[in-house]
């Protein structure tokens, strides 16, 4: 069976909790939302996490490009921006030994597992918006601001970026 999407996990080196502070949260969440409207992929759901980045998506090709390390350069292009900046010290405890220009934001390899049914897609972003309660982020799973949850739970439809998985499967007849 052909996977539908595929859930991509995306932690910070070492398990450190890089993205404790919002504005490296917010970092991120500009960056998925701008890597989802380059028509690359369709993005179904996400978290960002203190230590980890969730994401549920499909690409639109059937080029054999590896969106997520497109992502994940996005990301730390912009993460490292941001610490040269403000924070030189974080930065330097993601230097890579032997490089001092080189750094390493992200566990490698990165965890990616198809889906293979829409009651499976259904399953693993609910797990995930529900991730921020488990982890004491959030009390409900809406207020979590780094997240797809609002785009589901609210209907606002603030993240323009995120496809609706409901219709889009709807849509193809799964």
């Amino acid at each position: 069976m052909k996977p539908i999407a595929a859930h991509i996990i995306i932690h910070c080196r070492r398990h450190k909790a890089l993205l404790h502070h919002n504005i490296y949260k917010a970092i991120i969440h500009k960056c998925i939302a701008q890597f989802a409207r380059k028509e690359f992929v369709w993005l179904y759901g996400y978290v960002i996490l203190p230590s980890a980045i969730h994401l549920v998506w499909q690409s639109k090709t059937n080029s054999k490009r590896d969106y997520t390390m497109l992502l994940e350069k996005l990301i730390s292009k912009k993460l490292k921006s941001h610490l040269q900046a403000v924070a030189p010290g974080i930065l330097q405890k993601y230097a890579v030994k032997g490089n001092p220009r080189k750094f390493q934001f992200w566990e490698v390899p990165i965890q990616k597992s198809p889906i293979l049914s829409v009651p499976a897609l259904r399953t693993k972003i609910w797990m995930m918006h529900f991730l921020p309660i488990t982890l004491s982020l959030a009390n409900k799973i809406q207020e979590y601001e780094f997240s797809s949850a609002q785009f589901y739970e609210n209907e606002k439809h603030t993240n323009a970026f995120v496809t609706d998985f409901h219709t889009h499967f709807d849509h193809l007849g799964l």
